[in-house]
């Protein structure tokens, strides 16, 4: 009896120590395979990074290893090591959405700096001058780049992000 116990007792201890070290097997194998849907990126997709300093950095890809990500942003090159990122986005180059909502956006900018420009000028009574003129330009420039950044956001997909901020994702 007392080394059916015994018996019992190794099997439950290996079984135990053999799942912890699958789980731990799995958990690696997840970030590994995060990473490598990053590493299939190819040159020139236009990307935004935020950083576990919280910081987002936007930029397209040059180049990524296993260790970093190196990013070009307007003059610059920038070079991000792999512990340092928390997420990344993949953002769409040209998307109907962001076009759509910068339509909606300098519509409704129009729209307003008309309204102020027209109550400008009545209670005034000489149209509005400078203001009502800036007002009615400005607005709808305004108007139309808050709502293409609006279409950008909703239209980014999150390809990575770190265990730290949650389970390892890799796709959306």
């Amino acid at each position: 009896m007392l080394s059916l116990v015994r018996s019992s007792l190794c099997l439950l201890v290996a079984t135990s120590l053999l799942a912890q070290s699958g789980i731990a097997q799995g958990a690696a194998d997840a970030k590994l395979d995060a990473w490598m849907t990053v590493k299939s990126l190819r040159v020139g997709e236009r990307l935004l990074v935020r950083l576990k300093t919280s910081k987002s950095v936007e930029g397209r890809l040059l180049q990524i290893t296993d260790e970093m990500l190196r990013l070009s942003r307007r003059e610059e090159i920038l070079v991000l090591k792999r512990e340092e990122v928390a997420k990344i986005y993949l953002l769409p180059e040209d998307s109907k959405e962001a076009k759509t909502y910068g339509a909606i956006g300098g519509a409704i900018g129009g729209a307003v700096g008309l309204l102020s420009f027209i109550g400008l000028g009545i209670s005034g009574g000489r149209g509005g001058g400078v203001t009502g003129s800036l007002l009615l330009l400005g607005a709808p420039v305004v108007g139309g780049l808050i709502g293409r950044k609006i279409g950008e956001r909703r239209s980014r997909k999150l390809i990575y992000e770190t265990a730290s901020q949650g389970q390892q994702r890799v796709g959306p």
